[in-house]
């Protein structure tokens, strides 16, 4: 697993800055909050040119009614020519009686149609009429703005400030100083155009917004969080719902956030919802990924169908013919899977399984071996077939994900059987994961230590040796693509007839994932591992255990380790590794619990050691999968590989395979 660092970009958030000033209007209007984004300056200008409520344009009309005090005949035709846009009639009519209210009339009219310089021109004509006319003045204004002279448009409004409207457009202005100063990333003088509106008199929703995003620029999270929760607390909106999402992720406090969600719902509940299905996402938590946002990741869809799955698996282990040797065939396997709740996994395996050593040499070193040669009283067990193994496995998926597993040793062998299992769990956290689990697992290294054999010369049985222990796991993020796992197992072996034995093992790697193109990740790096047994008991002598079980273990390694993309109609998974290793086998006496001083001599060897493993699934359809998987493992005298094929048929469509379909471990 591999966590990906979240990046705005990958969210949307660009888009909807580039809404921005398109929005900020005419004074007194409240407008839907917007925030502005670098490179849009000409959208905000073109949004701005010929703004004005409409209540603050006149009317012939409403001159009339405001201004008239009584209509006598001119006036009632100067209000048929406006009313008529005889604008010709109307100027020849005005010349016989210049009126500054008339001139203010006419300039309205033309601003409302779009003609700024004509109207510009009866604006100063009013003027020069009446220079304290607040209306033409304020007409003036609005065009300087429109045209882009904010300084003499300021300047003009300032020259009457008492005059709300004035005020309103000042801080518009100042407003508008402040987008474009946001739009050139010039973020100090953006929040000092903003005071000074804030001066004039209480900000929009708009400018506040505004406020809050250059905060966030400013890396100002604390204040941008705050001022976004009061905009979302206002108006459940998406822009300020990001904004505050945002951050508090900066602040790292999605906890916040989830609060907030919880508390307020709306989109600010979607943005944390979807956030916690990537994190699920990238952590290979497909089925919680799903559960929490549906419709994120389309190729999830139908992840949690029931199927049904049946195939063949072969295992060859190099050794000696009749003892180590094995050669493990499951024909078939099979099993299926169920979700319920959208995140509780249950599964069945069963497989039929069959153990095969090689034929047993006379006079080997074997059961209860005596100390002058004589030919077997009883046939060896060197193949068994008919046996029956049943796997359950439960897993609730989420941040912490408890699982379950049972089943037992192979049923129908020659020793009776045990409960196998695993409890445990997998914890996430911000930078990794840890995990805990206790464990009791077959050893599977020989016939003997898997289901347990007959004494070709006494005729009893014993073996089927289980590893009852503790195993932690964990993986810690390291940055800059570059993570760390380890892995610690105690363990105790027991077997029927079989001495008692303590195991400990530690495996750690160092990778870096070279971010591919077509790759999920694409890791190398090296990796160690070492482990201990108390005692040598690898023979197949009675109270022996037929199990490698060295004084000590060291191997290193340099190995590559990738999967390709997820939710693609294909995926591959694959390991490769080169190194070498050490190890050192005590002495043991023949019978451990019973010695009669015969024993096997110490050994200690080094060599190189190889490992390869590559495993599959393609999808052949809306219901089909299949899959495969091929491993080898190679040192000096030592070779084993293992071949499998397996149908996958899903009960639902699935538009994509995920490495959850990968069988992940061998059957």
């Amino acid at each position: 697993m591999k966590l990906r660092p979240i990046h705005l970009t990958a969210f949307g958030i660009g888009p909807v800055l580039l809404l921005l000033l398109a929005a900020l209007g005419g004074p007194g209007q409240e407008l839907a909050p917007v925030v502005p984004a670098p490179g849009n300056v000409q959208s905000y200008h073109s949004s701005q040119k010929n703004v004005a409520p409409s209540s603050d344009i006149p009317t012939p009309e409403s001159y009339l009614k405001q201004h008239a005090s009584g209509q006598d005949a001119h006036d009632q035709k100067m209000t048929q020519l406006l009313a008529r846009r005889d604008y010709a009639g109307f100027q020849l009519e005005f010349e016989k009686k210049p009126e500054a209210g008339w001139a203010e009339a006419l300039a309205w009219i033309y601003y409302g149609e779009g003609r700024a310089e004509l109207a510009k021109s009866w604006f100063s004509r009013a003027l020069s009429l009446d220079s304290s006319d607040a209306s033409a003045s304020y007409g003036l204004a609005l065009i300087d703005r429109n045209q882009g002279h904010l300084s003499e448009a300021k300047a003009r409004a300032l020259g009457t400030p008492q005059d709300p409207k004035m005020r309103a457009l000042v801080q518009q202005i100042y407003t508008q100083e402040a987008g474009e100063s946001y739009n050139r990333k010039q973020y100090w003088k953006c929040l000092d155009f903003l005071a000074q509106a804030q001066a004039l008199g209480p900000l929009t929703a708009d400018q506040r917004m505004l406020r809050a995003w250059t905060h966030f620029e400013l890396d100002q999270y604390q204040e941008s969080a705050r001022e976004f929760e009061a905009l979302y607390r206002q108006r459940h909106q998406l822009i300020s719902a990001e904004g505050l999402f945002y951050s508090l992720q900066r602040l790292d406090r999605l906890d916040r956030a989830g609060t907030l969600a919880q508390e307020l719902g709306g989109p600010l509940d979607v943005l944390v919802r979807n956030q916690q299905a990537r994190e699920y996402y990238y952590r290979t938590l497909f089925l919680a990924a799903e559960a929490e946002a549906p419709d994120l990741y389309p190729a999830l869809k139908n992840i949690d169908s029931p199927n049904l799955d049946v195939g063949v698996s072969a295992r060859q282990k190099s050794g000696q013919s009749g003892l180590s040797s094995l050669q493990e065939t499951r024909l078939p396997f099979g099993g299926g899977g169920i979700v319920f709740a959208g995140v509780n996994n249950l599964n069945v395996q069963i497989s039929q399984l069959s153990l095969d050593s090689g034929p047993l040499a006379a006079n080997s070193l074997v059961g209860t071996y005596p100390k002058v040669p004589k030919p077997y009283a009883f046939a060896p067990t060197t193949y068994l077939g008919g046996l029956t193994e049943i796997n359950l496995f439960f897993s609730h998926q989420g941040w912490f994900t408890p699982y379950v597993e049972l089943g037992t040793t192979p049923i129908g062998g020659p020793v009776s059987i045990l409960p196998t299992g695993r409890l445990g769990f997998l914890q996430q956290v911000d930078s990794g994961n840890w995990g805990l689990s206790i464990f009791n697992k077959s050893n599977t290294e020989s016939i003997l230590s898997y289901t347990g054999i007959r004494d070709p010369y006494g005729g009893g049985t014993w073996g089927r040796v289980v590893e009852s222990g503790i195993e932690a796991t964990g993986y810690q993020d390291l940055g800059s693509n570059w993570g760390f796992s380890g892995d610690g197992t105690l363990g105790v072996l027991t077997g029927d007839q079989v001495a008692t034995n303590e195991h400990v093992a530690l495996a750690a790697s160092v990778g870096k994932d070279l971010r591919l193109d077509g790759f999920q990740y694409f890791v190398v790096g090296p990796s160690v591992f070492g482990e201990h047994f108390e005692r040598n008991l690898s023979g197949f002598t009675i109270g022996q255990g037929g199990y490698f079980s060295p004084e000590y273990l060291a191997q290193a390694m340099v190995g590559v380790n990738f999967l390709t993309l997820e939710g693609q109609p294909y995926i591959v998974r694959a390991r490769f590794g080169f190194g070498g290793q050490d190890n050192q086998q005590d002495a043991s006496p023949y019978f451990p619990l019973a010695p009669d001083g015969r024993t096997t001599p110490a050994t200690n060897q080094a060599s190189y050691v190889a490992s390869a493993e590559v495993e599959g699934v393609v999808r052949l359809g809306d219901h089909w999968q299949f899959g495969g998987a091929l491993s080898y493992d190679k040192s000096a005298d030592y070779t084993e590989s293992k071949e499998m094929l397996f149908f996958r048929f899903e009960f639902e469509p699935r538009p994509a395979v995920f490495s959850s379909d990968l069988m992940n471990s061998w059957p």
